[in-house]
């Protein structure tokens, strides 16, 4: 009977021993384990101008018992790495700051950068930046004037000027260099916002020639707008 009842406490016994010990080796796992945590991995920046630069920081936090090495940053074209706290200490905090150079992207945009770090269940991270860029002055349909025709029937050219700004523009003056080739005429459509701009062909003369018209303003972030001309001109 006595011999009974001891088998089962020390079988009993055994089985605490396996599960203190394993609660040990998986502590001691942790304790050199670093855990990356990001609230937020998308930004989306409010409607900017061109020119403007854009900068926006994501908040890190470690999670873990260890500490948290950030090995690299990566990025896709556009996206610029301002900076990055490179090692994060258990429970602390860090800072990973991405930048937009707005000054070569028009219209919509989205930008990733790939955070890699030391942490064995997430060596990587994507981040996202989002937005919109507008140009200070826009050509519609764009900045190209192709000028085709038969001599002396050659239709005219009409592109839009339309400001961005909230605050009216003056346009100051209208260059070319092709004055045996050209002529231009401005109609204002809504003063200091929109207008129109017609070009036509004075030259009777068949063949091609290529050019500019430099429109210029009293904007300050956009003083002058280049235009292309083409012109192709078949004979009569």
């Amino acid at each position: 009977m006595i011999k009974n009842l001891i088998k089962p406490s020390t079988g009993l016994i055994f089985l605490i021993i396996i599960v203190l010990l394993g609660s040990r080796l998986f502590a001691g796992q942790s304790e050199n384990t670093p855990v990356i945590h990001l609230d937020q991995t998308t930004h989306m920046f409010p409607t900017a101008f061109e020119g403007e630069q854009l900068s926006h920081s994501f908040k890190i936090i470690n999670r873990g018992t260890a500490d948290l090495e950030i090995l690299d940053v990566t990025h896709t074209r556009g996206c610029i790495v301002t900076r990055y706290d490179r090692v994060i200490p258990p429970g602390g905090t860090g800072q990973i700051t991405l930048g937009i150079d707005t000054s070569k992207e028009i219209d919509e945009f989205q930008k990733k950068a790939i955070v890699w770090s030391n942490d064995p269940q997430e060596e990587r991270i994507a981040l996202f930046l989002k937005g919109e860029v507008k140009p200070h002055i826009s050509l519609v349909p764009g900045g190209y004037l192709s000028l085709q025709g038969v001599q002396g029937q050659v239709p005219v050219e009409k592109l839009e000027i339309i400001n961005n700004h909230k605050q009216p523009l003056k346009i100051t003056a209208v260059i070319h260099d092709l004055p045996d080739q050209i002529q231009w005429r401005l109609k204002e459509n809504i003063p200091g916002f929109s207008y129109t701009l017609e070009v036509g062909v004075i030259s009777t003369k068949a063949g091609d020639f290529s050019g500019h018209l430099v429109v210029q303003t009293d904007l300050t972030q956009k003083p002058e707008l280049v235009i292309i001309v083409n012109g192709y001109i078949e004979e009569n």
